[in-house]
């Protein structure tokens, strides 16, 4: 089942409603927002002067390969994480269910790192989590 039925052993709290769990998808949504910008900025950034130019210079490169680093398994986590979250706890109408079913789709991570923001971070609350440990 997708989300599966990994409880804390302890608390007995769904691993998507735990703490811990949304601090780190917090800071998986950042990182995956912040990557998306700085790539944005680099196409901006290429229309006036060449990006090829500074392939060699090893900062930027250093740079370019830490934000690659970070945001893949940032990307993963907010993408699993969040789907894990709408499929199985989202109180949201059908409808807007629907829309962020398209978004998943059509912006992968992106789409989740907004749904974080939007859907996520409201509904989430440890008092609810409680209530929810199913």
């Amino acid at each position: 089942m997708l989300g599966g039925d990994l409880m804390s052993e302890d608390t007995g709290v769904h691993w998507l409603l735990r703490r811990k769990s949304s601090q780190l998808f917090a800071a998986s949504a950042t990182i995956v927002l912040a990557s998306g910008v700085f790539m944005f900025g680099l196409y901006l950034f290429s229309f006036k002067f060449p990006v090829e130019s500074l392939n060699s210079n090893p900062i930027f490169v250093t740079v370019c390969l830490t934000a690659a680093i970070l945001t893949v398994p940032a990307a993963l986590y907010i993408l699993v994480g969040m789907i894990c979250y709408w499929v199985r706890f989202d109180t949201s109408g059908r409808f807007n269910k629907t829309v962020w079913f398209v978004l998943f789709l059509v912006a992968a991570w992106y789409g989740a790192s907004l749904y974080y923001f939007a859907v996520y971070r409201r509904q989430f609350s440890p008092m609810r989590a409680g209530q929810l440990a199913i």
